[in-house]
């Protein structure tokens, strides 16, 4: 019974982020490699990782052991792709309250999620040199 609650919670969040990543796509501003690519990378590595957890629920995988960077390094990809589509928004006069008032919070954030991804980079690291994944 807690694998299926566990599983459902997942479903959400997953829901969640592509609720997110649809809210924050701009097809007038695909031109931008930074923002384009930055945004569907950093979502499709959080679907992947989301999906590869439902399937460690249920024993049928070992994807969270091997793929566990994929969290910190979607969610910094996608929130930097958020950033940049506000920031250019700003710089063509189109922005709203929503993008000044997202961009802040993301200037503001951006660092400690930063920090959080190199620590998961540099356990994952280490633990393939010591042979803890493995």
């Amino acid at each position: 019974m807690g694998r299926y609650v566990l599983a459902t919670m997942v479903a959400f969040f997953t829901i969640g982020i592509i609720n997110v990543y649809s809210k924050h796509l701009d097809f007038k501003l695909m031109n931008d490699k930074k923002y384009f690519v930055s945004l569907n990378f950093g979502a499709l590595m959080i679907v992947i990782f989301m999906i590869g957890c439902i399937l460690d629920i249920f024993d049928i995988s070992d994807f969270i052991r091997y793929f566990f960077p994929l969290w910190g390094l979607g969610l910094s990809l996608m929130l930097y792709g958020i950033k940049r589509r506000a920031m250019m928004k700003m710089f063509m006069g189109k922005a709203e309250e929503e993008d000044y008032k997202v961009y802040n919070i993301i200037k503001e954030k951006i660092i400690y999620i930063y920090i959080a991804t190199l620590l998961l980079l540099l356990l994952y690291v280490l633990g393939i040199t010591n042979n803890i994944l493995l």
